[in-house]
């Protein structure tokens, strides 16, 4: 199958190198003589079940009642003095706050005794700009809300399938049995901004976190790469042909997305 890539080589060269031929070809020599080592088959370290989590806590998480919080911020209240009066006044003794001082201490006074660090520092304190002192733009908080450089959105438990019966299609079983791949094993979609079409990549980001949240992609987690302009989609093989579908339906997505595991590359493409 064209989409089964085990190796991906990146070759940079010089603009005035024009043999760009014999530059491929030296660089196939050099990765016939790369050694292979065969990966490991995959083997759960779980007792596992499709119909059930692999892993369940114990205990529940410990609750807190209205009344044990009442008598917790009642017990922070009844300290705050005491708090108070263990501070002390680090400038009681210090001649320059004396209140019978003669010397009264004027801007220009005070530049005297400062070493030149403390001048520029106090410079730069009078030449702070109103508007930063104002705070943050309604446009600069958009702006922040909107740059995604490197966020992850995780499940949670209690996901359900509705009933659907998990098919995997007759290309991904063959590439599966190619690979000794488990159906356990983690893959990851590959979502660019050429996939977003006309959409911005961080609005589909937003969308995706929120179908997550809400539990509606099985097993998956996600991560957004703002440098590489890319989200990635991580899921269990079995349910990598539903996750990818319901991705291209929910996020409108153009184009062809990827699905990669780890040490083998680009194993199925969708």
């Amino acid at each position: 199958s064209s989409c089964l890539t085990s190796m991906e080589v990146v070759l940079h060269y010089r603009s005035q190198q024009d043999n760009l031929l014999e530059l491929q070809a030296i660089v196939g020599q050099v990765l016939r003589a790369f050694r292979t080592r065969p990966v490991s088959r995959f083997r759960p370290w779980f007792p596992y079940n499709e119909q059930q989590l692999p892993l369940k806590p114990v205990k529940w998480p410990p609750t807190i009642s209205c009344e044990e919080a009442g008598r917790i911020q009642q017990l922070f209240r009844t300290s705050e003095p005491l708090l108070a009066s263990q501070s002390y006044d680090c400038t009681e003794y210090l001649q320059e706050f004396l209140p019978n001082t003669s010397c009264v201490h004027t801007e220009e006074n005070l530049l005297e005794f400062l070493p030149d660090v403390g001048r520029k520092a106090l410079d730069r304190a009078q030449s702070v700009d109103v508007n930063v002192l104002s705070g943050p733009s309604e446009e600069g908080l958009l702006r922040k809300q909107k740059s995604f450089r490197h966020s992850w959105s995780v499940s949670g438990p209690g996901q359900s399938l509705g009933g659907t019966a998990i098919t995997l299609s007759k290309e991904l079983q063959t590439n599966l049995e190619l690979f000794e791949l488990h159906p356990f094993c983690r893959a990851r979609w590959t979502i660019e901004q050429l996939n977003c079409s006309s959409q911005i990549l961080e609005d589909v980001w937003t969308r995706l976190s929120s179908a997550i949240k809400h539990k509606e992609l099985p097993t998956c987690n996600a991560k957004i790469d703002g440098d590489l302009s890319q989200i990635w989609v991580f899921c269990d093989l079995l349910y990598c042909e539903y996750v990818g579908k319901l991705l291209k339906q929910k996020l409108s997505l153009a184009g062809k997305i990827n699905l990669s595991v780890h040490k083998h590359g680009v194993i199925f493409s969708m």
